[in-house]
């Protein structure tokens, strides 16, 4: 189950990574896209805190998420 909730964020310290290199790219981006369009108007950040409460930007989210779900099912 995942939850979701309202912070305020001082962006100069969040930490960006990217990923690069993804399998199945098509089928993710199609899912990507169909959950793009039954929600527009919706900007999200997913951030990953650590153990030292720092907080981690996590890019490209939804192409990841999307992914997990092709590799899962």
């Amino acid at each position: 189950m995942t939850t979701s909730e309202n912070r305020l964020i001082d962006l100069r310290d969040i930490k960006t990574y990217y990923e690069e290199e993804y399998s199945n790219t098509k089928t993710a981006q199609r899912v990507v896209g169909a959950e793009n369009s039954r929600k527009k108007g919706i900007n999200s950040l997913v951030l990953e805190e650590t153990e030292t409460g720092e907080f981690f930007l996590i890019e490209n989210f939804q192409l990841f998420a999307a992914l997990k779900k092709c590799i899962v099912s």
